[in-house]
């Protein structure tokens, strides 16, 4: 029985009736090995591509038997295949907390204001810490800024932004509270600045 197969096949043959013995021949003709000569069974994988035989002979002192032939010819079972390592995502570092240098400030005496230079650059804060009254008003103002541009945010006593009072030059409003106010001075890039910062009277009630 002539049999196309591939190298990497099982190759499962059986003769189930006696009497009678079988061969798996390979492409060359021969015997594929001992145990594939004159048995009644055998079963292997296929070490090339080509034209196999199975041959059957009655077993000696036998002139002829029935017989009964099973072949199975199974495909090599492919080998799992594990996913691709990944790596996990990495998450991005949060941004760096700015270094914050803190100043309380007091306006000299008999004045109601206080000019202010230094420097600031990228990740700093310059913190100006003023003790201000309830209805008074305050101004303050970057007078100079080189070469970078230096803005500053103005924090109510208890830490919170004065409503528009972000990202400015100028400020100037009625201070609805007593307490510690906080000018805080940052630059993009690094600046020299001039900060002026004022307090006038309360304004009288009447």
């Amino acid at each position: 029985y002539p049999l196309s197969a591939q190298a990497g096949q099982t190759l499962t043959v059986e003769q189930l009736e006696e009497g009678v013995l079988l061969s798996v021949l390979g492409p060359d003709g021969s015997p594929i090995n001992q145990q594939a000569d004159r048995v009644v069974r055998w079963e292997g994988v296929l070490e090339e591509d080509g034209d196999y035989k199975i041959q059957l002979s009655p077993v000696r002192g036998v002139n002829s038997s029935d017989y009964r032939l099973d072949v199975t010819l199974t495909d090599p079972v492919p080998e799992p295949t594990e996913p691709p390592v990944t790596e996990p995502p990495v998450d991005p570092a949060p941004p760096a907390r700015p270094e914050i240098r803190s100043q309380r400030v007091s306006f000299p005496s008999g004045s109601d204001g206080i000019l202010l230079a230094n420097g600031v650059g990228p990740g700093q804060i310059r913190r100006y810490i003023v003790n201000a009254q309830e209805g008074q008003i305050m101004t303050v103002q970057i007078t100079g800024s080189s070469p970078g541009q230096a803005v500053f945010d103005v924090l109510l006593p208890g830490g919170e932004m004065v409503p528009d009072a972000s990202g400015i030059v100028y400020w100037e409003g009625f201070l609805p509270a007593g307490g510690d106010y906080a000018v805080d001075v940052s630059a993009d890039q690094q600046a020299e600045f001039t900060l002026e910062i004022r307090a006038s009277a309360q304004v009288p009630s009447n």
